[in-house]
């Protein structure tokens, strides 16, 4: 993929990044931080970025597959490539975390945790979804998806097709919620349901029919102002309006929903039209190193944002305090991010590549035999 061509996915996925960022920085300080009340309702829905994380990826998936499916071997080489993405960093932050936990809080986790987060397996088995390695539940939830990406994309090979997959995933989802709410108490099946590969399938696959979308229509001429104001301007509204309750945003179901397809008309719009304010050069640069910042900024927060927030606390106006010790825990995610990114994520990439090129030099070797 052209780099500079898709950057508004680094853009999208610097903000998702940042949502996530903001609205665990108003739960996980200690003494909490006081978010401004104006402001809280927009903060407070920024989990929602874990939904843009899910759109995007099936999205970048779905790219990606297309122009590789010339290459040698291209299904073993998806695989090996999506591993070498994912598993490195989040290696080495869980094992971190199980010394953080016990010389930090005192706390042995038993090994059975431990290898349900090294097989990625931690979303299948109530009471463990959550992970220990914080916010881990999205990268289980990812792999899984990753595991069944293939035959979704085979199955939704045109726009029409997507979108059935799409009310079939909606099918699968109710269904599952059904049996998941009568087989487990409401407070334990709540955590699992929410956590799980089948309640968020529909958001990955409206990633795909996004994909779909993009294809059709990326070389035909469309109206610059009718995509700000319809594609970027709208969805921007709408968001707003739901996340200050002005309207529901319950559909079929699953509030969720709603943010998805919100998320995939945002997606589609930026595309078309490269705004400044989503597309510049800190979301992308965010969104360069948005792994690393997903796994490492809840811990920034709980240890380095509560300090920050002690000492702010009564000293200066609140909406002050909020604004320093959020530019202060996005600083240290940001510098962490980057040197993580350097130092494993793009070794992980390049392992993963070269993987690929020493499986392809055996196999003609094999065949020169």
């Amino acid at each position: 993929m052209n780099p500079r061509h898709y950057d508004f996915i680094d853009s999208l996925r610097g903000i998702a990044a940042l949502s996530v960022l903001i609205v665990h920085l108003g739960r996980l300080t200690t003494p909490k931080i006081d978010v401004p009340a104006w402001i809280f309702p927009l903060t407070d829905i920024g989990g929602t970025g874990v939904l843009l994380f899910f759109v995007l990826s099936a999205f970048t998936l779905s790219l990606s597959m297309n122009s590789r499916k010339d290459e040698s071997n291209p299904l073993r080489n998806y695989f090996i490539r999506r591993f070498f993405r994912i598993a490195p960093l989040f290696y080495v932050v869980m094992i971190t975390t199980y010394f953080r936990d016990i010389y930090v809080f005192g706390v042995w986790q038993p090994w059975s945790e431990v290898l349900k987060s090294t097989f990625f397996v931690l979303n299948f088995f109530p009471g463990s979804e959550q992970g220990f390695v914080w916010a881990s539940w999205t990268i289980g939830a990812e792999m899984a998806f990753y595991v069944i990406f293939p035959l979704v994309f085979m199955l939704s090979r045109s726009l029409s097709s997507s979108l059935m997959i799409l009310l079939l995933s909606f099918i699968i989802r109710w269904a599952w919620k059904l049996f998941i709410f009568n087989m487990m108490g409401t407070t334990e099946a709540s955590t699992f349901y929410s956590t799980s590969i089948l309640h968020h399938l529909p958001h990955f696959i409206m990633g795909i029919v996004t994909y779909h979308i993009y294809e059709a229509t990326k070389d035909k001429s469309l109206n610059r102002i009718a995509c700000l104001v319809f594609l970027l301007a709208m969805p921007a509204l709408i968001f707003t309006l739901i996340a200050y309750k002005v309207i529901s945003y319950n559909i079929l179901g699953d509030r969720s929903t709603s943010c998805s397809l919100l998320f995939s008309m945002l997606l589609i719009g930026v595309s078309r039209v490269p705004f400044k304010a989503v597309v510049n050069k800190f979301t992308m640069y965010v969104g360069k190193v948005s792994y690393s910042v997903y796994l490492i900024h809840a811990n920034v927060i709980y240890f380095a944002g509560s300090y920050i927030s002690s000492l702010l606390e009564g000293h200066i106006y609140n909406g002050w305090a909020y604004v320093l010790c959020l530019l202060s825990v996005l600083t240290i995610t940001l510098t962490l991010s980057t040197l993580s990114y350097e130092m494993i994520e793009k070794k992980g990439n390049r392992l993963g590549r070269n993987f690929i090129g020493w499986l392809n030099q055996r196999k003609m070797k094999s065949q020169e035999c």
